[in-house]
């Protein structure tokens, strides 16, 4: 709201010269009643919490703010009605802003200020006529004022908004430097551990071909062997989180490929003891996705579950389509995460169990953020979890 547009609004209002003479010769005689008006208003803002509150968090005493107030009573009506006059009330405006002094406890205020001065006026020896004349005039400035506390609000809001939004965007410059650091890291590391770990695994399994079944030593060459594995799943994860694939995709429909991924898991251990429930994995709903990205979230998602389950827990997964997005829902009657847990749970590296990199739900969020889709988990401790996923498609 620059100058011009404050002389826009004092014609929109219709303030003009005779309003300011107006209002400058009641300045005089409504002086002694201002000290009176200052403290009601004052007394009126220390009965709001919120105001009150926010007085008080500014650092400034009382003495102060109604000697503020006082001063801004005085320049009401005595003007000049110029741009210095509107800057500083802009400025004034501004520092309740910071003050946080809420935006309807300042209307409010005005329009305390306004009904206590049209009683005064009604009080001043002046004809019938001539006291409806300067009430009008105040009636003006007060709204006036009000335009000028309402904007520089406005003002004082967006600019709060830019900082948040500048915090915002400087939190996550941070967080993707860091990943990519991260990123740089697991690829190096991976690459160190794979070839060896490659030729580790081909020994030992020359190894243990050439054992007898009944060699005392074979348990421990299988559990070496087992090991390896779990350690190059890991580097597997590793390289996958560092150096994502794009997606190369192709049009499927979202059901039957939950399903052939349910048809790969079904002899897996950690389902043995779980019963699964299907619900509408007939749904028709077609997307663009990579197979094989896709299956590897559902995998990690079940895999997830039945862990957080352990013996006679249930999962239930779930198709549907509808507005154009499909979703896939997977919820488990397992152990649950606390809300720290749930909150943390996309972040890389970041488990709650004993044998795991992290980087599963990490990879299952890039996946889904390449696909132009969304992921999100909402768990409750001691009650389960359910993971959300919900793609773009044409149904």
């Amino acid at each position: 709201m620059h100058s011009s547009v404050f002389d826009e609004l004092k014609t929109y209002i219709g303030f003009d010269h005779v309003d300011a003479e107006n209002l400058r010769s009641i300045a005089g005689p409504l002086d002694p009643a201002i000290d009176g008006i200052v403290q009601n208003v004052y007394a009126r803002l220390q009965e709001h919490p919120a105001a009150r509150s926010a007085i008080h968090e500014s650092g400034s005493s009382p003495v102060r703010v109604r000697a503020t107030i006082g001063d801004w009573m005085s320049g009401l009506l005595q003007g000049p009605y110029d741009e210095e006059y509107y800057a500083r009330r802009s400025r004034i405006g501004l520092a309740h802003v910071r003050m946080r002094v809420p935006q309807h406890f300042m209307v409010a205020a005005l329009n305390m200020v306004r009904l206590a001065l049209i009683d005064e006026i009604q009080k001043l020896p002046l004809t019938q006529d001539d006291r409806a004349a300067k009430a009008r005039s105040l009636h003006k400035v007060i709204d006036i004022e009000i335009a000028i506390i309402m904007e520089t609000f406005r003002e004082g809001y967006a600019e709060r908004v830019r900082w948040a939004e500048r915090e915002v965007m400087k939190e996550r410059l941070q967080e993707s430097e860091h990943l990519a650091n991260i990123g740089q890291l697991a690829a190096a590391l991976a690459h160190e551990i794979k070839n060896p770990l490659a030729g580790i695994s081909g020994a030992m399994q020359v190894i243990a071909g050439a054992m007898k079944p009944s060699d005392p030593q074979r348990e421990i060459v299988d559990e070496i062997l087992l090991q390896i594995d779990r350690m190059d799943a890991t580097v597997r994860d590793l390289l996958v989180y560092a150096r994502p694939k794009p997606p190369e995709r192709g049009l499927q429909r979202v059901g039957a490929a939950v399903e052939r991924t349910l048809r790969l898991l079904r002899e897996e251990p950690a389902f043995q003891q779980i019963d699964i429930h299907r619900e509408g994995l007939d749904c028709p709903a077609e997307t663009l996705i990579d197979d094989t990205q896709f299956q590897q979230v559902i995998t990690n998602l079940l895999l997830n579950a039945a862990h957080a389950c352990e013996r006679g827990g249930d999962i239930t997964v779930r198709v549907s389509g509808s507005n154009g997005i499909v979703r896939v829902e997977v919820v488990d009657t397992g152990k649950g995460m606390s809300r720290t847990e749930a909150e943390r749970a996309f972040e890389p590296f970041f488990t709650t169990k004993a044998k795991g990199t992290g980087l599963g739900l990490p990879i299952c969020k890039r996946i889904i953020d390449a696909h132009d889709g969304r992921i999100e988990l909402h768990s409750r401790e001691g009650k389960g979890t359910r993971i959300l996923i919900e793609l773009p498609c044409d149904l």
